[in-house]
């Protein structure tokens, strides 16, 4: 069933009501008819190339299991809401220069993500940056170590050895 609303002459398309694509809208905040009447049952929110700074309006979605925010270069990880039925969070392209502070905020704020995305952020450590293969494996140990249900970081899954090493040793401050 697919549930059809307008929101200033655009129109939003609804499908089981479950999910909502707000992307390419140039938004700086969630629109109140949204909030009101669906937000309630939404699990996946997709809110790609938008103008969006403050995220506490996500407390709004407590079913979200899907969070895509690409290309939201102003995105405040201190206003990120208890999201604890969150498991897919995309933050790709948004000029994320404090990784640290965005995953300490995931680890306390949506500690059941599973699938995290960070692609193309200027804090990224991938050999396609410039590092090396064991700078990037040193990289991820981090990210586990941090967010321990984590089973794919930017696309990619966890190897054995990067989550044995991610508990048994404590690396600091290598990358954040």
């Amino acid at each position: 069933m697919v549930q059809t609303t307008h929101f200033k002459r655009r129109r939003i398309s609804l499908c089981d009501k479950i999910r909502i694509s707000l992307a390419y809208r140039e938004l700086e905040t969630i629109p109140r008819r949204i909030l009101k009447n669906v937000s309630s049952e939404i699990e996946i929110l997709d809110l790609s190339y938008n103008g969006l700074v403050d995220l506490s309006f996500l407390i709004n979605f407590p079913k979200l299991k899907t969070l895509i925010l690409d290309r939201n270069f102003k995105l405040d990880y201190r206003s990120f809401p208890d999201m604890f039925f969150l498991e897919i969070l995309w933050i790709n392209n948004c000029n994320i220069i404090d990784i640290r502070n965005w995953l300490k905020t995931l680890q306390l704020c949506a500690p059941n993500i599973k699938e995290l995305s960070m692609m193309c952020n200027p804090v990224g450590s991938t050999v396609l940056n410039g590092v090396t293969q064991e700078e990037e494996n040193l990289y991820r140990v981090e990210v586990i170590r941090l967010l321990p249900n984590l089973k794919l970081f930017d696309g990619v899954p966890f190897t054995g050895q990067q989550k044995k090493l991610a508990f048994q040793k404590k690396i600091w401050k290598l990358w954040f």
